[in-house]
């Protein structure tokens, strides 16, 4: 029989120990898997000497350790398991979860406006400054990003280093234009403490819970700033665009219990011509860099908090936009809803869009795009095709 415990994890290292209870003075092998994925093996073959004492165990030669190679963020939740191997045989010996950080309620709340690049966000986020419930930066093309910045410094600051030795911190003091990830949650520094794992303790639940809330105030109190500069009263919201596959998004849930967020989903076809007109995108790296957005897009929406979260298509919020917008100001409970207008829309659209006009921005594919394109995008997007309703030709 397989049985084993883990003794000791955290967001770069698990250990403790395995056997083969039929087989007490064998090795065993022990995989490691994070949230169904298997991250690494070992052989549970290092002595310890309190198996040896228990005298049940063997030698005592069934330790194991495994340090994560993958930088696990303090912002997610990560479902470890330790699996033990042998003779062909497997058999789950240990799990734990490792929760995500958080902090309490805050009174000002944010709306994520979360796409992907030429989604439509320009727009959406124009008819969100006309609100009195909802502060915005008024700077076209509403790019000032607070949450985005101040989340990468906490994903930052917050990751241990990933090394094998420790970092040169010559190196890390002589580049004062730039923070790295904090060389000091390492291993190699556990003995300041008489207690190891005191270690971790403060770098990965006292430092961030205070970073956190550090970073929230910073955040409330610049938007509470501009509110007032603008002579505004008090508002229920503050919105951001926020990049799909950034860390904003972890952060931002993290920090504020209560975010709303509205991702905006475009048909990646006319995404992809979008990109080319406007970036001048080569066609290989546009089409990786949708196939990204499209698998993440289909992952949020099998995990979709109707209470937080709310899924726009472009299509629907250029052509049915009172519609759109009444639905969008539901949801945010607004005590007005957001207003359709069609000419500062179309007035917008001239210096942001790359169709002649924004009616013709829909399903431009059909247009811009030659049959063997067409078959290329239907066959690697399907999945999000089908999610999001879009017609196959």
């Amino acid at each position: 029989m397989l049985i084993g415990h883990i003794d000791r994890a955290d967001r770069h290292y698990v250990s403790g120990w395995a056997m083969d209870t039929n087989r007490p003075e064998a090795q065993i092998d022990v995989s490691f898997r994070v949230n169904g994925e298997e991250w690494g093996r070992s052989v549970a073959g290092n002595f310890r000497q309190d198996l040896l004492d228990s005298g049940r165990y063997g030698d005592g030669r069934h330790g194991f350790t495994y340090l994560v190679d993958k930088p696990m963020s303090i912002l997610k939740s990560y479902d470890i398991e330790v699996v033990g191997i042998f003779d062909n045989y497997s058999s789950t010996l240990a799990k734990l979860t490792l929760a995500a950080i958080s902090t309490d309620q805050a009174q000002k709340n944010p709306i994520l406006v979360t796409a992907s690049g030429r989604s439509g966000t320009t727009i959406l986020m124009k008819r969100l400054l006309q609100s009195p419930d909802i502060t915005v930066v008024d700077k076209y093309p509403y790019e000032v990003k607070i949450l985005a910045y101040y989340a990468h410094a906490y994903d930052v600051m917050t990751s241990s280093v990933n090394y094998t030795s420790p970092p040169d911190l010559g190196d890390y003091f002589s580049k004062m234009t730039r923070i790295g990830q904090n060389p000091f949650n390492h291993y190699e520094y556990e003995n300041i403490f008489s207690d190891p794992y005191a270690l971790y303790d403060f770098f990965e639940k006292r430092l961030p819970r205070k970073l956190m809330e550090s970073f929230k105030s910073i955040i409330l109190d610049f938007y509470e700033y501009v509110e007032n500069r603008a002579g505004s009263s008090s508002s229920k919201y503050f919105a951001e665009k926020v990049d799909l596959l950034h860390c904003t998004r972890s952060f931002t849930h993290a920090a504020f219990d209560q975010t709303k967020e509205i991702v905006l989903v475009r048909d990646p076809r006319d995404l992809f011509c979008s990109y080319r007109s406007f970036w001048q995108t080569p066609a290989d790296e546009a089409v990786s860099a949708l196939k990204s957005i499209a698998d993440e897009m289909v992952r949020l929406h099998s995990s979709k908090d109707k209470n937080k979260m709310i899924f726009v298509k472009y299509e629907d919020l250029v052509l049915q936009t009172e519609k759109t917008l009444y639905n969008i100001s539901q949801f945010l409970n607004l005590d007005q809803n957001l207003e359709a207008d069609p000419k500062s829309d179309s007035k917008l659209f001239e210096s942001h869009g790359t169709s002649e006009n924004i009616n013709a921005s829909v399903n431009r594919w059909k247009k811009d795009l030659n049959a063997g394109e067409i078959e290329q995008f239907e066959f690697m997007f399907s999945e999000f095709l089908n999610v999001y309703n879009y017609n196959i030709s």
